[in-house]
């Protein structure tokens, strides 16, 4: 028996926006976003260094928390980036939200924050009498009345040096809410070091650099869409091309027109492009990939979708708890019934739930996993994180809840 494995890494211990803005140092005048808007990676960084200047003086300080409510758009990046620039932390919210979902996050968090698109504001509006933690809110678009305006602070205030004292294993950089397979949703503590492990893991799983167009249209809300969409296309240095939600035609014209390299979705967008009766009257010549994630993709739509487009179709597989992303298929042995193998410096093994013992290869039982993309553990509740973890030869594992088999 083979047992394939990948070789390892080395994971830098600083801030994620130190980690993010290496690259951008060397690529200034090059674009970081051509779609919706043109913005250099110089222009990029100044807008978030801007908006940094204004939390600081609205009173938000390390360990906060601020919701962003936002759907995708260069404002979402610029935005999570200032966040967790002063060492607060990102709680993103689903932007198709209701107000019972947004108090329950908010009071969960006790956000301080709230960073809102216009057009979602009236939820926001509606849920204030029950979010008493929340002092300000910051609207994106046009201005509202006993609200701060985002565009104002990218017009009034300026890019300044900024001394923050970040610890990247300890300190938390975002804390997206998982529903997981039981109760309420929790929050997932994940710190600067597991993200930045994180992408380093999976650009480097997928190849991918900074000659890359991809197009971005997995929520960046949810963990999947903003690591290895946002976060990864700005950490190699790519030009994004980025969608503030999925409408088939759309999504096809940008491939074309921008020539896209990659993209990662979700099964339900592959299921829409393979019924799509105009699929074949764009160009897909200049994809290398794309990849699914998030939820398991059937063969069949899986292989449609290469026989129409002549793409390949990239399996991964991951989990909020881990960053999210644990395994992938290697280049040069892609299974489509299968989600790979662990990235660098992953490991997993199958257990049985109920004893915990290791089980052998080819019998099913509970996936568990370790590594440094593993989160620090569930916001404010101690018990679920306690349960989350099992302890295997003195070392800790995490429980994904996740039925699989090792296969040779």
């Amino acid at each position: 028996m083979v047992i394939l494995k990948r070789p390892p890494l080395w994971y830098p211990e600083i801030p994620l926006t130190e980690f993010l803005k290496r690259k951008a140092k060397k690529l200034r005048n090059k674009y970081a976003i051509v779609y919706p808007v043109k913005l250099t990676y110089v222009d990029f960084w100044v807008c978030v260094d801007k908006l940094t200047s204004a939390l600081l003086n609205v009173g938000v300080k390390i360990g906060d928390r601020v919701c962003l409510f936002e759907w995708n758009s260069p404002e979402f990046e610029i935005a999570f980036n200032a966040i967790i620039q002063i060492g607060a932390i990102v709680v993103p919210l689903n932007p198709m939200s209701k107000e019972m979902e947004i108090e329950y996050v908010v009071n969960d968090s006790s956000a301080k924050i709230i960073i809102v698109r216009d057009e979602l504001f009236s939820r926001v509006r509606n849920a204030l009498p029950n979010i008493p933690s929340v002092k300000r809110i910051i609207v994106i678009g046009k201005r509202i009345p006993n609200t701060l305006s985002f565009d104002y602070f990218m017009e009034k205030y300026s890019s300044k040096p900024l001394t923050i004292n970040i610890n990247p294993r300890e300190d938390l950089c975002v804390l997206p809410y998982t529903s997981g397979t039981t109760g309420l949703p929790k929050g997932v503590m994940l710190t600067h070091y597991n993200i930045t492990s994180n992408i380093l893991q999976a650009s480097t799983a997928f190849q991918v650099h900074e000659n890359d167009i991809p197009l971005n249209v997995t929520p960046f809300y949810h963990i999947f869409g903003m690591l290895v969409g946002m976060l990864m296309s700005l950490y190699i240095g790519a030009t994004q091309v980025i969608m503030k939600e999925f409408h088939r035609k759309d999504f096809c014209e940008l491939i074309s027109t921008y020539r896209v390299t990659y993209a990662f979705l979700v099964p339900p967008m592959f299921i829409a492009l393979v019924s799509y009766s105009d699929l074949l009257k764009y160009d897909w010549s200049s994809l290398r990939f794309v990849a699914n994630g998030a939820a398991p993709i059937s063969p069949e739509v899986a292989k449609k979708f290469q026989e129409l487009t002549g793409v390949t179709v990239y399996h991964q597989w991951g989990l909020t708890e881990a960053s999210p992303v644990v395994a992938a298929n290697p280049w040069y042995k892609i299974k489509v019934e299968s989600q790979g193998i662990p990235l660098s410096d992953t490991e997993h093994k199958v257990i049985d739930p109920e004893t915990c013992k290791e089980l052998p290869i080819g019998e099913i039982g509970e996936l568990v996993i370790k590594g440094p993309q593993v989160m620090k553990g569930y916001w404010n509740k101690p018990k679920d994180t306690e349960e989350a973890f099992t302890t295997i030869n003195g070392e800790k594992w995490l429980r994904t809840g996740d039925i699989a088999k090792i296969d040779e």
